[in-house]
């Protein structure tokens, strides 16, 4: 049974995101969840339509399809199955044997709130390198997800401050 012994909390330019670290007692050092959200005034179809495009989804991913992809072939010849569903507004990758961070999921869902949208990802797994894995998709899946959030001009930007 895996336990999880503390929950590490971050918030960057509009990023927010959380995960969780496995115990050491009787859980499996390699599980791993990450979850990142970020908030958007632009409109759910908008972000979503924006998250479909290509490179977004996934690195070095084509433009997302409707429907379920059995076979992608990401950068590094990392191969991935997508299912995206514009109804729900989710996009589910899964790792294939011989990706890297096999096996594991990420699931990406935008929704409607009262002053535009939310991003929320996901990503879960029990592969190798699971502190590599959180890493590199935090680095990536959190730039899709600004990337995303920006994509009416919503000026939802992280703007550094230069002393003068």
């Amino acid at each position: 049974m895996l336990r999880f012994a503390f929950t590490t909390s971050f918030s960057f330019g509009g990023l927010q995101g959380s995960f969780l670290s496995p115990s050491t007692q009787g859980a499996t050092k390699k599980d791993h969840r990450y979850v990142l959200r970020r908030n958007s005034q632009c409109s759910a179809n908008s972000v979503f339509e924006a998250l479909k495009q290509p490179g977004v989804s996934a690195p070095g991913a084509p433009a997302a399809k409707e429907g379920f992809t059995p076979r992608i072939v990401l950068s590094g010849g990392n191969p991935i199955s997508q299912n995206v569903n514009s109804s729900t507004r989710t996009i589910v990758n899964t790792t294939l044997q011989g990706h890297t961070f096999y096996p594991g999921t990420v699931a990406i869902t935008v929704r409607s709130n009262g002053t535009g949208s939310s991003i929320e990802i996901v990503g879960t797994g029990s592969g190798n390198n699971p502190l590599v894995n959180d890493a590199i998709g935090e680095l990536f899946f959190g730039q899709s997800a600004r990337v995303a959030a920006e994509t009416c001009g919503s000026g939802n930007y992280y703007t550094p401050v230069h002393g003068g």
